[in-house]
């Protein structure tokens, strides 16, 4: 039997140095709100791609998602890729969520997702 474990980091991340719950995004809200999760694409074509959607998708006059979700693949296969495009959605000014699958993943690589989704990766500080 196979598992699949959402973890979710308990800040966003900000392009600011205040750290936010995610409770308290969603509290914050008075009117309902949405998330985008996104799988990082293979190719840098696809990036840029991804990109362009992002912004469309959180640009006026749609509502902007409370965050966006970046998966990170089984087995840690797109680790890299994942944090790039978090990076780049990030710097659109719009919150991330980390989502690590811990499927087919040794403890070890899921002990250093861990760190460095614990560490606040444009800032370098520790959350």
């Amino acid at each position: 039997m196979t598992y699949r474990v959402l973890l979710l980091h308990p800040y966003l991340y900000h392009t600011h140095t205040t750290k936010m719950h995610l409770t308290e995004a969603i509290n914050s809200r008075k009117a309902p709100f949405h998330t985008y999760e996104f799988f990082p694409p293979r190719t840098e074509a696809g990036l840029v791609n991804l990109l362009d959607r992002i912004r469309r998708l959180a640009a006026k006059p749609l509502p902007a998602p409370i965050a966006v979700s970046v998966t990170w693949g089984a087995g840690g296969a797109t680790a890299e890729r994942s944090l790039e495009l978090a990076e780049h959605v990030v710097k659109m000014g719009l919150e991330v969520i980390l989502h690590l699958t811990c499927t087919n993943m040794p403890k070890a690589r899921v002990d250093e997702a861990l760190e460095v989704s614990r560490v606040d990766m444009w800032t370098g500080a520790d959350v």
